[in-house]
Order: structure tokens, then sequence, then C-alpha cells
């Protein structure tokens, strides 16, 4: 979807070109706009959106007319995208200074006095990737700004911290329940519009860790994190001296089920009742889990210290046992 800055930049161009004022609006807000005083002189598609051009009732265009402004408004919504890709995979990628960072913010529509959030989303099957961004762009409004970084990666830049959870659930269930298909997303902290590089590379190594440590979510925010991070960066022997223990332990005859429920006790703080309900087993079940954990690896979960030794262990196991 068009912002409101790229929509009266395009306006502004069309009106300057035949030298009245016009109307341009997507579909949804096509209904609300009356007929009695403008028609449409075309349409067009972007990002799998469709656009409408008005023009008021009084102004005669031959439709040889009609159909260069059609070709010379795609020509101008298509240029205007990409640049604005252009500068945002150069605030992402680039080592630029302050000023150029300022500029190219600016051209993207970045207030500098107001934080901003990464999140990168990462698709599994390139063929429905236009519908992906059909279906984004009809979640996200003119405070988001998104773009295509790569054939499977796609970049959302949101300054409205508070909403950018709500903003990617939507996103997540949209594209599972209308194309069937898994996305993940990396969140980067919360960061001024002048680190946004920082706030890219913290959004694409959640996305890296939480596919490598195999979390058991689709949404990995960077601050979450600190665990893997450290695992992240020891050496890679030393990790596979840590696994053979993890075989000692017995860690390996653990059941899928089992796993699943050590790694949900664990993100609800080791409270019985909250795991049970997320598990949607009865606290029975849990229990019962949780004393064959102990019976077969002697690590009791509901103790902080055997909690934490059996959560380390676990995360270099699922990492290396592949």
């Amino acid at each position: 979807m068009l912002t409101k800055l790229e929509i009266e930049q395009i306006l502004n161009k069309i009106s300057g070109i035949i030298g009245e004022s016009v109307l341009l609006v997507n579909e949804a807000d096509k209904k609300e706009i009356s007929t009695d005083n403008v028609e449409c002189i075309c349409s067009f598609m972007l990002d799998g959106e469709e656009y409408y051009l008005f023009v008021k009732h009084d102004v005669e265009l031959t439709d040889r007319e009609k159909a260069l402004i059609k070709i010379i408004l795609e020509d101008i919504s298509i240029s205007d995208i990409k640049k604005q890709n252009e500068d945002i995979r150069s605030l992402f990628f680039e080592d630029l200074d302050e000023q150029r960072i300022k500029k190219f913010l600016k051209n993207i529509g970045i207030e500098l006095d107001k934080d901003l959030v990464v999140a990168i989303i990462k698709s599994y099957n390139e063929a429905e990737n236009s519908d992906i961004i059909a279906i984004i762009n009809n979640i996200v409004d003119d405070n988001v700004i998104f773009c295509r970084l790569d054939d499977d990666l796609f970049g959302i830049i949101i300054q409205n911290t508070e909403e950018i959870t709500e903003i990617l659930i939507q996103i997540i269930k949209a594209i599972e329940t209308e194309l069937l298909q898994k996305v993940e997303i990396g969140v980067s902290s919360i960061n001024s519009p002048l680190n946004i590089k920082k706030a890219y590379q913290e959004g694409k190594t959640a996305l890296l860790l939480g596919r490598k440590f195999n979390i058991p979510e689709n949404i990995y925010y960077y601050e979450k994190l600190t665990v893997y991070r450290i695992l992240s960066q020891i050496d890679e022997r030393m990790l596979l001296s840590i696994y053979d223990e993890t075989l000692k332990y017995g860690i390996q005859q653990l059941s899928s089920d089992e796993i699943k429920t050590a790694m949900y006790f664990f993100e609800c703080n080791l409270n019985i009742s909250e795991t049970a309900r997320k598990l949607y087993i009865h606290r029975n079940t849990l229990i019962y889990r949780l004393d064959k954990i102990q019976k077969d690896t002697g690590f009791n979960l509901r103790i902080f210290s055997d909690a934490l030794e059996f959560y380390l262990l676990l995360l270099i196991y699922k990492t290396l046992d592949r």
C-alpha cells in the first residue's frame, strides 16, 4: 500500500502534467468516492493492490492521453518504490555517515525524534511472495514502512513500538490462514533512528538464532535471546564436549513430547498450572512427565539449579543433534 506521502508525490506530478487536480485511491477507499463530479480514467496494479485515478467530469482527455497517463503513473510509482527500497537497503547494509543516514531516514518518512523497531520476515515459498506482499500491505498502515530485502526476506520498520507485536501476530495469522504457509520473524530491540543498521542486524540475528535453536515460537525477540546469543559464541569443540555430556545424562532418550514439555515449563517460569494450560494438558499429566524426565535424566526441573543446567544442556543437544 502506498503511503500518504507517496500518494501526494504522485498526485502532484500527474496534476502538473494535465493541469488539473486529480484523486488517487486504492480499492478499499474507491467505495467512498462519489462519481457525481469525478470519473475514473485509469487504474494500475502496485504490489498486488489496484489503484484508481479520478479527474473531474469537465476535464476532457482522449483515450491516448489516458493511456499515456497510466504509463507515466506506473513508471512514477515503480521508480518511487524502488528508490525507497534502495534507501532502506543503504540504511541496513552500508556504513553511512550521520548526515547521509538522516537524509535517507527523511526520504523514507522516519521521524528522527522517535525510536524504532526493525522486524525481518522470512518466507519459505517464493512462489507465493507476491501474495505475502499483498497481505502485509493490507495489514500495515502509513506508520509502518515495509520493503522487500531479498527473494525470501522482507523488512518492516515501525516507530509506534507498542504496536509491533500486535501487527506481527496479524501478519502471521493472515499468511498462515490465507496461504497455509509458515513464516518466521526476527525482531530487534528498540533503537534510535540513527542506529537503524544496528536494529536491522539485531532483527536478522534474532531470526537466525530462532531457527538455529529451534525455538518453539515464530516471532523471535532479540532482547529475549541472551542465552542463545551466548551459546552461539561458544567454540564448536567446547559445544561438542558438552553435547557428549547430554548423552551421558540420557537427554537423547526423551520423547518429543517430554522435550516440548520441558521447554514450555521453562517459558512459564517453572509454573505448573500455567504450563499445563499452555500445553492443553491436565496438571497431573504434566507432573507425570516431569517425574519421567527426572527418572530418565536425574534432573528435577522443579528445582531452579537443576532446571538451569538441564535447560543449557537441552539447548546444546537440540543445536547439535541434527
